[in-house]
């Protein structure tokens, strides 16, 4: 499955770190308007992911 999150607010952000752990996603992609923001989040969950155990999900960023 693969999953879109329009946004890089706060609430977005959220979604984006609690999703990485559900095991059915095979990709999310973070969509917002500020690019640096959205990268910035996007190589710091990749960063992040090499701490977990289990396999994650393929991360990548757009922007709206």
């Amino acid at each position: 499955m693969k999953v879109a999150i329009v946004g890089a607010g706060n609430v977005g952000k959220a979604i984006f770190h609690d999703l990485q752990y559900v095991n059915m996603i095979r990709e999310i992609t973070l969509t917002g308007r500020n690019i640096d923001k959205v990268r910035a989040e996007v190589l710091d969950a990749r960063d992040a992911a090499v701490l977990r155990e289990a396999y994650g999900p393929r991360l990548s960023y757009t922007i709206s």
